[in-house]
């Protein structure tokens, strides 16, 4: 190191240069990491402009479990993390949803094991989730949310390694999965993948690979990593700072503190590509972040520029039980009355089949949105500010004082299960109300809500015809478009058209019969407008409803919107739930 010093009023300026040493031992060529201020520095690296966000993954074991997501949700927000990884969450299935008020958006990928064994997930704040391009569930271990950035696309790939107990070839199939997923990435797009490796890696410098700052020796599981992030051209980021062993470990093993023996281990990482390493700008794990877990989260801050992701606007749901109320019937009655009124003579005039239905939908969903406007009713959560307050006061006894740690653990248990009986005695009184009444739609809709039997928006894997993972949105659309013209494709030739003269014209009595019988409750098409708003038509609205149809028979053209469907993917290994709610109310 060689420094120059200046004087000169009072001030000293210093220049430091600094000389990389090259040392080499038994053979290998080993360079030292950079110090906490820096990162690798190298030819093809890019620099990234943008907002600092904290990203984390950590090993929960287990979100299975009444007041467990609620806790994880808890730490995340206190330790300001934008977007956490989670490893072995035992959760069945995969999909996403809404965890909280605050619109933080969890992602996970699971298996239908019954045991509730491994899974992965990624919890995104709401800034983040407006960003999601696409989420891709690969297996219980790994999984993949793609985000929309001002340069691209950022892949964060979240993974739960197998144990040390486990066979090679399972070892060996989780690091040919990870890489089948990145096949899908691009090489300018930010890749980084977060997860439990179950490999150390140790504090020995693999040129471009680990940092000089790892912790303990190196392992066989720890070999097989390096040797993907060498083939994959990955960095293990958290081995590039310098810190004290403490922001380190990521796993305390069961001996740690007995009898004063230490041992901790480096076994979650942070992997992010080599081209993209100076977007990191720290990386260390949280000691004092609790969930009652024997893991630390590994949390880094790198820069990013998000960029949102166009959506769909949303449909305007409508509360059709209002309709139950007569005078909100008569008053939308008349409302949508005079609309009709109004448009009558263009319709009567008009021979396009278009114009006459957008004058009748408008009609009707233009006061009906006002009038139906549903109330937004506050979600109820079971679980209590007091429990909230145990969980932070065991955090501060965590590797401080183990048996009052326990004691806490033991009494949030104890009020965690008396909270959720106490919710679910309001939601079975709520019940028998609801049956008092004779509401059973309602009944039926919380029934299924108590025992966890509502549907879930569920994920599955898009592929090509070869088997390779599909992760572009309009490549998706485009690959179902495919599968259903091949599935739908008739090879038979076409059939002759026959041109019948014009036949008896529809009655306006068998209008009015048709939306007698016609059942409520039925989901609208994309034109939103179900049968019950149908049914409030007047005299001069059904007449306009005459006119339509008999229209559409004597022309054969039918209104656009009546053309589009909505195509719902449904998974074929669709996960059999079977709740009792006596096991509800006893765990």
């Amino acid at each position: 190191m060689v420094a120059s010093l200046r004087c000169g009023r009072r001030r000293k300026t210093h220049h430091i240069i600094k000389v990389q040493v090259k040392i080499i031992m038994a053979g290998k060529q080993i360079i030292p990491a950079l110090s906490s201020r820096q990162t690798f520095n190298g030819q093809g690296v890019r620099r990234i402009s943008g907002s600092a966000m904290m990203i984390a993954t950590w090993n929960v074991r287990s979100m299975f479990g009444d007041g467990r997501l609620e806790n994880v949700l808890k730490e995340m927000k206190r330790m300001k993390i934008n977007l956490l990884g989670i490893s072995d969450t035992r959760w069945i299935g995969s999909g996403s949803k809404v965890v909280d008020e605050e619109g933080n958006m969890i992602y996970y990928s699971g298996n239908n094991d019954r045991r509730h064994l491994y899974g992965v997930a990624i919890i995104v704040d709401k800034e983040i989730r407006k960003s999601i391009e696409s989420f891709t569930p690969i297996s219980d271990r790994i999984m993949m949310i793609k985000i929309k950035t001002k340069i691209g696309y950022t892949n964060v790939i979240q993974v739960y390694a197998p144990t040390a107990d486990k066979p090679e070839e399972e070892i060996e199939t989780f690091y040919e999965d990870i890489k089948t997923v990145l096949a899908t990435t691009k090489k300018h797009d930010i890749t980084m993948i977060l997860g439990d490796f179950n490999a150390k890696v140790g504090d020995t410098v693999v040129e471009g690979v680990t940092g000089a700052f790892g912790l303990g020796e190196r392992n066989e599981r720890g070999d097989r990593l390096i040797e993907f992030c060498q083939n994959e051209e990955m960095v293990i980021t958290n081995t590039t700072f310098k810190l004290c062993k403490r922001r380190l470990y990521t796993w305390a093993a069961p001996g740690d503190g007995i009898n004063g023996n230490i041992i901790r281990n480096q076994i979650d990482f942070i992997l992010m590509r080599r081209r993209f390493r100076n977007s990191v700008k720290s990386v260390k794990t949280y000691p004092g972040a609790d969930v009652s877990s024997d893991h630390n989260p590994v949390v880094a801050v790198i820069k990013l520029k998000l960029k949102k992701v166009a959506r769909k606007t949303q449909k305007n749901h409508l509360d059709l039980s209002k309709l139950k109320d007569k005078n909100i019937t008569n008053q939308l009655k008349s409302k949508i009355d005079n609309k009709i009124k109004n448009v009558k003579n263009e319709n009567l005039m008009s021979n396009d089949v278009n114009t006459k239905w957008k004058n009748i939908q408008s009609s009707i969903l233009t006061e009906s949105k006002q009038e139906l406007k549903p109330e937004r009713i506050k979600k109820t959560v079971w679980i209590t500010e007091d429990i909230l307050d145990l969980m932070e006061e065991r955090r501060k006894f965590k590797n401080v004082n183990e048996a009052k740690y326990k004691q806490l653990n033991s009494t949030i248990k104890r009020e965690i299960r008396k909270a959720k009986e106490n919710f679910n005695l309001e939601k079975c009184l709520e019940i028998e109300m609801l049956d008092k009444i004779h509401d059973s739609f309602n009944m039926h809709k919380k029934i299924k809500e108590m025992t966890g039997t509502t549907r879930k928006k569920t994920v599955g894997i898009v592929t090509e015809a070869d088997g390779t993972i599909i992760t572009d949105i309009k490549r998706k659309i485009k690959r179902w478009t495919e599968y259903v013209e091949e599935l739908f494709r008739d090879e038979r030739p076409e059939r002759e058209e026959f041109r019948l003269q014009e036949g008896i014209p529809i009655m306006k009595e068998e209008v009015i019969k048709a939306l007698k019988n016609s059942k409520p409750r039925k989901a609208a098409g994309p034109d939103e407008v179900p049968s019950e708003l149908l049914k409030l038509l007047e005299d001069d609205g059904v007449n306009l409803l005459v006119d339509l149809f008999n229209t559409i028979y004597r022309t054969g053209v039918i209104p656009e919107q009546w053309l589009t469907s909505t195509f719902i993917t449904l998974p074929k290994n669709e996960i059999q739930k079977i709740v009792q709610i006596t096991e509800q109310l006893l765990s």
